[in-house]
């Protein structure tokens, strides 16, 4: 059932991106076209129609990717706030599941869907800069086997590089569900209100914010100053680098816990639906 949902938010979500998805690209590649002669030159514009209509071109790629910032931001929020906060949510928990599966597949989603924002706004711009993606594409080989040469110089790094690249993509999914989760837990707070549910969720997306901060900052003091006198195991910099890393996910994956526990409790104990 939970791969149902997954589908179904996918399915609802997708179809809301690819418009903007398409005029990112088209904008962009007909940016490319207008620019490509004085794209990496001093040349100014010219003072004349084509000029203008450059000008014009580029300010529409500008407001397109700002508008595809804003408006992945305001689907996630949106899908969440509306589908199981607002009267869809009386059809969603009808459904044989419990309220962290809801809740859980839209933020999955969420992530899919703003790392995919993210690789369309990147290809934009390299569309934009003229990157041969062909020649790109065929130089990674060439580049994975530079990088395989150089670590078996040092065969020791290898398990080193493989725990650092584990390590960081962890610590990248901790940090991209605790993003989409400060969303969830500040409108589930708000709802719990029974006015001006919006402004109430704002407040504690700011509230939130601020303890995240002073938490963050609290860890981060304690961090620089918590090897001083470290085991001997620890004197070593890549050990120590692993276990600043671990500590860093550690402490992700309890302010993770921090917002998703308290978010599924209200869907679950504490809803009131508008």
């Amino acid at each position: 059932m939970f791969i149902k949902l997954v589908k179904y938010e996918w399915i609802a979500m997708i179809r809301k991106m690819v418009p903007i998805y398409v005029a990112v690209i088209a904008v962009a590649a007909l940016n490319y076209f207008l620019y490509r002669d004085i794209l990496w030159t001093d040349l100014p514009l010219e003072d004349t129609l084509f000029g203008a209509i450059q000008a014009l071109s580029a300010f529409v790629y500008f407001g397109l990717m700002v508008g595809l910032v804003a408006i992945t931001i305001l689907l996630v929020v949106q899908r969440f706030y509306n589908g199981l906060l607002k009267e869809e949510g009386y059809l969603m928990f009808t459904l044989p599941v419990r309220s962290w599966a809801l809740a859980l597949s839209k933020a999955l989603v969420s992530i899919l869907i703003c790392i995919l924002s993210f690789l369309v706004a990147v290809l934009s711009i390299c569309i934009l800069g003229g990157v041969d993606f062909i020649d790109a594409f065929l130089s990674i080989p060439g580049a994975l086997i530079f990088l395989n040469q150089e670590l078996s110089q040092v065969p020791e790094l290898i398990p080193h590089a493989v725990f650092f690249c584990l390590e960081l993509l962890l610590m990248a999914v901790i940090w991209m569900f605790t993003w989409v989760y400060h969303f969830y837990l500040s409108m589930s707070l708000g709802q719990l209100f029974r006015n001006n549910r919006v402004v109430w969720s704002i407040l504690w997306y700011i509230g939130i914010s601020v303890i995240q901060w002073i938490a963050s900052w609290t860890a981060l003091s304690i961090l620089a100053t918590g090897f001083t006198g470290v085991p001997e195991i620890f004197t070593d910099t890549l050990t120590a680098a692993h276990a600043v890393m671990i500590l860093i996910i550690l402490a992700e994956g309890l302010w993770l816990a921090a917002e998703m526990l308290p978010t599924h409790y209200i869907l679950d104990k504490r809803l009131n639906l508008e």
